[in-house]
C-alpha cells in the first residue's frame, strides 16, 4: 500500500560514460539494443548483443573505448 503524499520521481538519464570510436574510419561507433527472445526460445540463453558497428562503413568494426568527455572538443589543423 502506498503512503500519502509520496510520489515516484522521475528519473534523470546522463549522458553515455564511455565513446566508442571504430578503427576503420575513426567515427562513432553504435551496437543494435538488446532484444527479448523470450524464456522458451533455445537461443535465449545463447544470445549476445552483437558487434560495433562503423556508422560510415556500416561494416563491423573493432572499436576504442574512451571517456566521453563533451567539454573537450577535438581540434583540427
Amino acid at each position: 500500500m502506498k503512503k500519502p503524499g509520496r510520489k515516484p520521481k522521475p528519473v534523470q538519464k546522463d549522458k553515455p560514460v564511455f565513446l566508442y570510436t571504430s578503427k576503420c574510419c575513426n567515427a562513432p561507433a553504435t551496437k543494435a539494443p538488446c532484444v527479448f527472445l523470450g524464456y522458451r526460445t533455445k537461443e535465449a540463453g545463447t544470445q549476445g548483443l552483437g558487434t560495433f558497428r562503423c556508422t560510415v562503413c556500416h561494416k563491423p568494426c573493432s572499436c576504442n573505448r574512451t571517456k566521453n568527455s563533451l567539454d573537450k572538443v577535438p581540434e583540427t589543423c
